[in-house]
């Protein structure tokens, strides 16, 4: 499972970093799907420029039928996944 859209990468300068296992770490076979979490703690000032500083707010458009389908998927307790379905599609910036 890989999705590489449009990354570049970066070196970050971290005086402290951890990572740890997603809980939710299998498909449904049982096989790891080996997905990671990862916090780096730094300096704003050893953030490197190709990175804003800014967050990048958008006007909510939340008349889309996508707004109804993450409800019901954060409130499905059968699916515990939720956390990993924040993927955007590249064009529209809409949750895919």
């Amino acid at each position: 499972m890989s999705n590489k859209k449009n990354l570049n990468k970066a070196i970050v300068k971290s005086e402290y970093s951890r990572r740890f296992p997603d809980p939710m770490n299998e498909n449904i076979n049982g096989d790891s799907l080996n997905i990671e979490h990862h916090i780096l703690l730094s300096r704003a000032i050893d953030i490197p420029s190709g990175i804003p500083p800014t967050p990048n707010p958008r006007e909510p458009r939340i008349d889309k039928g996508i707004y109804k389908k993450v409800r019901e998927s954060l409130e499905n307790t059968a699916d515990l996944s939720f956390h990993l379905k924040k993927q955007r599609d590249d064009d529209t910036g809409t949750p895919s």
